[in-house]
């Protein structure tokens, strides 16, 4: 059974883009071919998608765009059934690009946790397709989790610089393992997800991109 629905609860913490890594001047097209048989990627960054086909195109412009060339990711599509234009918008890319298939009745937590199965990826990013990321969004949250090796999960702040923002969940696949995969959480995915570490005594914490303090470190 799934834990009952909990809002995003997570603690602010400070984390400060890494020198010398700028998205803004050295994106990494996401068509560029890998070499066959390559080490498992440091971030496999997940997109579900269902009858989604406008809003993916627009998100695989902004991580070809924003995506720093230095970062080690893979991007999966996780399609759960779409009838729509999908496979066109499949087909203008490649190379980082995975895509897995699952029936339409497949529930989202066992169609992310079958398509990221095979991956050994240190960090998972779940991504909402609906919103395109924008800027040096990855850095930050990166950078947190470097800076604090007992998170779990960080979060970007909202655009109010107080409240965590659901468009984005970067969860260490140790911790996600510890509680059972997206499988165990349910919907709404983030917040299930967020609960599911809280409730583990792993923690989530809220990033923001400015250098000032903005409140106490994770507990």
């Amino acid at each position: 059974a799934t834990a009952a629905s909990a809002p995003v609860v997570a603690t602010p913490v400070v984390a400060t883009p890494v020198e010398g890594v700028g998205a803004a001047t050295s994106p990494r097209p996401l068509g560029q071919e890998v070499p066959a048989d390559p080490p498992p990627p440091l971030v496999t960054i997940a997109v579900p998608v269902q009858d989604q086909a406008f809003p993916l195109g627009r998100c695989l412009v902004a991580l070809s765009r924003t995506l720093p060339a230095s970062l080690d990711f893979e991007v999966v599509v996780v399609d759960r059934g779409s009838t729509d234009a999908l496979s066109q918008v499949l087909a203008s890319v490649s190379g980082d690009l995975r895509v897995e298939h699952f029936q339409r009745v497949e529930a989202l937590g066992d169609a992310l946790d079958a398509a990221l199965e095979p991956e050994t990826s240190d960090l998972v990013c779940l991504l909402d397709v609906t919103r395109p990321p924008e800027g040096d969004w990855i850095q930050p949250l990166l950078h947190a989790l470097g800076q604090v090796p007992a998170l779990g999960a960080v979060l970007p702040l909202g655009p109010d610089g107080e409240t965590p923002s659901t468009d984005v969940l970067v969860v260490r696949s140790t911790a996600l393992t510890a509680i059972g995969g997206f499988s165990a959480c349910g919907v709404p995915m983030v917040e299930r997800v967020v609960a599911g570490l809280k409730a583990a005594d792993l923690p989530v914490a809220a990033v923001g991109a400015t250098p000032e303090p903005r409140g106490a470190s994770p507990s």
